[in-house]
């Protein structure tokens, strides 16, 4: 970007006035009228201080005809003790940020410093585990030989038993208080007599 000359700026700075005062019809005038002079050139949007020029426009309209708000600043500003709280308040929150940003330059050095102090040439590698394919992928396990032959074969004769022993525990009806009937007639006497149960002789 080039330097503003002394009298480039001054250019500006009373056209950007008038402009304020007279509003955008007199803006159109100029611009119509000076569309030839390379002074007033800063006058076309393309130009790389229109924006500087727009921006002083706005701000001498504030001061010629300023907002209730504004207005209300300027009048509140000639309390010289409104003007001291003022102060105190921009010091003290430009003090507290100064203070969180020393803080966290802090922080970041401290773990600067934690890392370069680790000796990473420490570190060794103990063991490489080598995780099997199906066993990344959530697959069923490739089994060898060896293994094939010790898992049991599910036969038909498997099959037709545990369907049987499932269909007969679904039908046995559990009852909880149940009581054994006594037979009635004659009682009989508990035997006396004992099986070997080697030779089988009664003893």
């Amino acid at each position: 970007t080039a330097p503003v000359s002394a009298l480039e700026n001054e250019i500006i700075r009373l056209t950007a006035q008038y402009t304020a005062a007279g509003g955008r019809s007199f803006l159109a005038g100029l611009a119509q009228r000076e569309q030839r002079n390379p002074q007033f050139d800063f006058l076309k949007p393309t130009h790389m201080l229109f924006s500087y020029f727009t921006s002083l426009v706005d701000a001498y309209t504030k001061l010629l005809a300023p907002s209730t708000e504004l207005s209300q600043e300027l009048k509140n500003c000639s309390d010289w003790q409104y003007c001291l709280r003022r102060i105190a308040m921009r010091w003290d929150t430009s003090r507290r940020a100064n203070e969180n940003e020393r803080r966290e330059k802090a922080r970041q050095e401290a773990e600067r410093v934690a890392f370069q102090a680790v000796d990473w040439h420490d570190f060794v590698v103990v063991e490489v585990i080598d995780f099997p394919s199906h066993e990344l992928q959530g697959g069923e396990p490739i089994l060898n030989k060896e293994d094939q032959d010790s898992v049991p074969v599910q036969t038909e004769q498997n099959q037709s038993l545990s369907l049987e022993s499932s269909t007969t525990a679904e039908n046995i009806r559990i009852v909880s208080n149940y009581a054994p009937r006594i037979a009635s007639g004659t009682s009989h006497k508990p035997s006396d007599v004992v099986v070997d149960p080697l030779t089988g002789q009664e003893a």
